[in-house]
């Protein structure tokens, strides 16, 4: 049978003692489970003809649709034009996912 292994030099047999004044902790009432807040649903995007290149994304933190470039990075809130304009660009935001910035 396997043996248990010895005790370190630090563990002792003495009881354990409840915590009291600043060492205590304070007691927590309990509180009812919250069910998990509801994941807001990403829209479907339109498919429609975009100029060669651009492709159409989300932003979960500006909640709206943007356009990429992949070839040349540009984004853009607004649909490009056939040509492939649109210079408002988006601004980076962390944890979106998107490819701001690529």
């Amino acid at each position: 049978p396997p043996v248990a292994p010895a005790k370190p030099p630090w563990a002792t047999d003495l009881p354990l003692v409840p915590a009291a004044g600043a060492f205590s902790m304070p007691a927590i009432k309990p509180q009812p489970l919250q069910p998990p807040a509801k994941k807001q649903a990403v829209p479907e995007l339109p498919k429609d003809d975009l100029p060669p290149g651009w492709s159409r994304h989300w932003s979960k933190s500006h909640n709206k649709e943007y356009f990429f470039n992949k070839s040349t990075g540009q984004q853009s809130w607004e649909k490009p034009a056939g040509g492939g304009g649109g210079a408002k660009a988006p601004p980076a935001a962390a944890g979106d996912g998107e490819k701001m910035g690529a």
